[in-house]
């Protein structure tokens, strides 16, 4: 069964649950037929496939070719409108899900007017920042890279505590400390990546106790009922138990995200959202969702940044799949997320904006700062400079 541009409407699918699964699949390989006649990826989605069209015209390609590739095209999108009751989505190797296209193709711009309202620097106690969040009360956490400490600054931007006591292996001290978080009572949890190890501050600083890892643990974050989220890159059970655990003190409740793919390849940023997990990978354009017993809440593309041939050809010349995306940010019932590539090739940071309920699109906004990291707080967001934190209001 072949698609042409006379031919594509009497492929449509119907409506009814009982039919839907036979024509949506016979409709499926009348498309992959289509895109392999027309040079297009076979797996291609709706929006792939226009892409390519665009680079088939370019190409000045054979009008026939070209037509053959519309009709696909054409049937890619009309499939998605009518399957009501099939799944529709993409699988990357390596994560066991399906995720779900977004609604809008293209970004839509707001102004904010974004406006400085402090800069945490030397002069504040701060030398080079890294991992920053901001806590329930206002308070910034920020580890600081050049003496290896985590630092509590309050909602004026004064320093009021410090957490370790600097660079080493004894109890107290960090190699590699990474994504710290607080637990509902104040005490500062902060994971050593090289130690393999979590450190427990008391709210003023005092060591409470250190607990010894059988893995690497990246980030932390804690709900509110006092479990928490392990960001795990790799360890003595292997990432294909799973990249996150759930655990309440030291004993592990659930593990899940399984992946076969190198912690390279598969690393990524989460946030706890109303006691779920949310996972972007940074070298993949999509987010999930994952409720705390592991379940799939909902994985969703996130928006392109460049032609996928640019990308190809740059990350071929890195050896290793591009980073697409970097920091990660939640905050009032939305999910924050920094294009890295967009960001580079503007000069400015450019951040989108999803719904944290459903993943789904909402808009996009520039601040006037060079690709870096950020985190969004209550008030602010929070911008991480190579000797500072740039902290800004905006109006969304």
């Amino acid at each position: 069964m072949e698609i042409t541009p006379w031919s594509w409407r009497t492929h449509l699918p119907v409506r009814s649950p009982e039919r839907t699964h036979g024509r949506y699949t016979q409709a499926k390989a009348a498309i992959r037929s289509s895109c392999e006649k027309a040079g297009l990826a076979a797996h291609a989605s709706h929006a792939g496939a226009w892409r390519a069209i665009g680079r088939l015209r370019q190409q000045n390609v054979p009008a026939t070719r070209l037509a053959a590739a519309c009709a696909a095209a054409v049937a890619i999108v009309t499939v998605l409108a009518g399957c009501q009751h099939e799944p529709v989505g993409r699988e990357v190797e390596g994560f066991p899900f399906t995720i779900q296209p977004q609604e809008v193709g293209s970004r839509i711009w707001r102004d904010v007017q974004p406006d400085v309202v402090a800069i945490l620097d030397q002069s504040a106690g701060l030398h080079r920042p890294g991992y920053l969040f901001e806590d329930q009360h206002g308070s910034l956490f920020v580890t600081d890279n050049e003496d290896y400490r985590v630092k509590k600054f309050d909602v004026d931007g004064k320093l009021v505590q410090v957490y370790g006591n600097g660079k080493g292996k004894a109890l107290g001290e960090f190699e590699a400390p990474m994504y710290a978080s607080v637990d509902p009572e104040g005490n500062v949890w902060v994971p050593d990546l090289s130690l393999q190890r979590l450190a427990i501050f008391e709210e003023d600083g005092t060591l409470q106790r250190s607990i010894s890892l059988d893995y690497r643990p990246y980030g932390l974050r804690h709900l509110s009922d006092g479990s928490y989220f392990v960001y795990i890159v790799q360890g003595g059970t292997g990432p294909q138990s799973g990249m996150f655990g759930l655990y309440r003190d030291a004993e592990l409740l659930t593990q899940f995200g399984a992946t076969d793919l190198d912690p390279t390849t598969a690393a990524g940023r989460v946030i706890a959202v109303d006691g779920d997990l949310v996972y972007s990978p940074a070298r993949f354009e999509f987010i999930v969702r994952y409720d705390e017993r592991g379940n799939v809440v909902y994985a969703r593309e996130t928006l392109q940044q460049e032609q996928e041939s640019v990308l190809e050809d740059q990350s071929a010349m890195q050896g290793y799949p591009l980073m697409l995306k970097a920091s990660l940010g939640h905050q009032g019932g939305r999910i924050y997320i920094s294009p890295w590539v967009l960001s580079e090739k503007r000069r400015l940071l450019v951040i989108d904006v999803y719904r944290a309920a459903d993943g789904s699109y909402e808009f996009s906004f520039e601040l006037p700062e060079p690709r870096s990291g950020m985190d969004v707080g209550r008030d602010f967001i929070y911008v991480v400079r190579d000797t500072a934190v740039v902290i800004y209001r905006l109006s969304l």
